[in-house]
């Protein structure tokens, strides 16, 4: 794992897809999700995050504002040729690193 975070391709799909995500902060999710922005951490406390989920599913403005930050997230950090360059950026730290 010292280049690959992997992490549930389901959250990216559903983030491109404008859907409100509501996920643990596990493996390498928080380079996908800035709570509160495009999505939100639970806390593993049950009566926290069922106030946390029930006030934003009844909040519209902060429902269109995170759906609207989901899919400009993805297009800027997971868009393939966003992904490409960083790949390749990558592997030429690496490469040059050894020289």
């Amino acid at each position: 794992y010292k280049f690959f975070h992997p992490f549930s391709g389901s959250v990216l799909f559903s983030l491109k897809k404008g859907n409100i995500v509501f996920t643990r902060n596990t493996n390498a999710l928080e380079e996908s999700i800035e709570d509160g922005v495009n999505g939100f951490f639970l806390t593993d406390d049950i009566m926290t995050d069922s106030k946390r989920i029930i006030q934003v599913m009844n909040d519209n403005d902060t429902i269109k504002k995170v759906r609207k930050n989901s899919f400009e997230a993805i297009m800027q950090n997971h868009f393939p040729a966003v992904v490409k360059d960083y790949f390749n950026m990558e592997v030429y730290e690496v490469l040059g690193s050894n020289s």
